[in-house]
């Protein structure tokens, strides 16, 4: 993280820059890109429109090597498991991935709502 400095992302003791970008915004690929080499990690791709730019970055950044340092959280308000399960792999689909390395809900926090 050249520019900015590290945290950890609440329990799950990942590594981002203090600063994440949202899909939503509508911004173009080379903007997130740019934002990356700056030190900006975490890429919050939410449910709503504009996200074009966001998936192509993702998907050079991941063509070049660098998916290990990406952070992506893909955010769904689907209730059912099968729901969540369907927009999940349309997502990894759309960025080009077949799996992800973990996995959140807004809906329920952790038992006992601490780490």
């Amino acid at each position: 993280m050249e520019h900015f400095k590290e945290s950890v992302l609440g329990c799950t003791g990942l590594r981002v820059g203090r600063l994440g970008l949202a899909a939503s915004y509508g911004a173009p690929a080379n903007a997130f890109e740019e934002a990356f080499e700056k030190g900006c990690n975490y890429f919050y791709l939410g449910s709503g429109r504009h996200r074009a730019g966001m998936k192509q970055a993702i998907r050079n950044l991941s063509r070049k090597g660098r998916w290990d340092q990406l952070v992506v959280a893909i955010h769904t308000y689907a209730r059912s498991g099968l729901l969540t399960e369907y927009l999940l792999r349309k997502n990894l689909r759309s960025l080009g991935l077949d799996q992800a390395d973990r996995g959140s809900s807004p809906i329920r926090p952790p038992a006992g709502g601490r780490c």
